[in-house]
């Protein structure tokens, strides 16, 4: 109860620097948000239907992806995904995985293979992400863009660092050596809690062994990584959808240059990447777009935070009524 207490305050005080740094943001660019609101009420419609569909198809890949690495099925895949993303804003990105976890597990899954899936789900989803950011880098740079010319050296750095990230991730999951390490740090750590030492170090264990196995199923990780970019791919065109139904633009180049800017966004640590890919898409398209690109970015994260936290609200009611997976949302 104290542990669960102390999680709600930590999201209520997240969410609250979040709100002050929106706050000022409008302040400081209110003119241009006001502009981008009144953008926004004249989008067509066909656009708007557009973005929802994008954004379903994600939540189907995403899904697929889980359904596959778990072994249960697709529908039960597309509910997990979708409790997922309503923890995913409801605690501003940090409990993403444990949500995760935890309804994997009411699908019969161990919790041990539960984590496994869970972070090579998510090292494969970083995997892709870097994968279709360094692809549309280099293509964008041998293009002549001007933009990504500019920041061609932070977009490098960028990339670099994400690989890193996708690197460990794929390594905490598969090496026994690092395994070995975390079991000797909790023996360490816990050295006063002998009982508790013992079933931290016997989870790690298991965990790695799962992480093991699951990792040698080459068709399943190869599959996932492909599904992963296809989802990546739906919600990089929205921004092209928003602005292209406001003015003429180059589609392609759009979607390359948001691949980039996710890519770069995920590795500037902020809760649920508030901020940071804001400022690196204004870099980016602000002073050729101006309001559109605001309302471009507006609807990206209404699109990739709030319609599926909506969306994921029926199965955590469905949740806490206690009912468990059965194959039927």
């Amino acid at each position: 109860m104290i542990q669960e207490r102390r999680q709600v305050i930590k999201n209520i005080i997240r969410w609250a620097i979040i709100t002050a740094l929106m706050a000022a943001v409008f302040l400081w660019k209110k003119e241009l948000i006001i502009q981008s609101f009144e953008e926004m009420r004249t989008m067509s419609v066909f656009a708007l239907v557009l973005c929802l569909l994008l954004c379903l198809l994600y939540q189907l890949g995403e899904g697929a992806a889980a359904a596959i690495l778990a072994d249960i099925p697709l529908i039960n895949g597309i509910a997990c995904a979708l409790f997922n993303s309503f923890y995913n804003l409801a605690t501003a990105g940090t409990g993403a995985g444990v949500a995760q976890i935890y309804y994997l597990s009411k699908c019969s899954v161990s919790t041990e293979r539960a984590a496994g899936t869970t972070i090579i789900q998510y090292a494969l989803h970083k995997t892709a992400s870097t994968i279709l950011g360094i692809i549309a880098f280099l293509l964008l740079l041998a293009m002549g863009e001007h933009q990504m010319r500019a920041y061609a050296f932070l977009a490098a750095s960028l990339s670099a660092l994400s690989l890193a990230v996708s690197a460990v991730l794929i390594l905490l999951c598969v090496s026994k050596p690092i395994g070995y390490l975390c079991v000797r740090a909790v023996k360490i750590i816990l050295k006063n809690k002998p009982n508790l030492e013992r079933k931290a170090g016997r989870a790690i264990i298991d965990f790695i062994r799962n992480g093991r196995q699951l990792a040698g199923e080459r068709k399943k990780i190869i599959a996932v990584l492909f599904i992963d970019m296809e989802k990546l791919l739906m919600y990089y065109f929205i921004p092209a959808v928003v602005i292209g139904s406001k003015m003429q633009c180059n589609w392609a180049v759009i979607t390359a240059t948001m691949a980039v800017v996710v890519m770069m966004g995920s590795v500037m640590g902020a809760p649920a990447g508030v901020g940071t890919l804001e400022y690196i898409f204004s870099l980016f398209f602000a002073s050729q777009y101006g309001a559109v690109a605001a309302t471009a970015i507006i609807l990206y994260r209404m699109y990739s935070l709030l319609v599926p936290f909506v969306l994921g609200i029926p199965v955590v009611l469905k949740d806490r009524r206690g009912h468990s997976p059965s194959g039927k949302i």
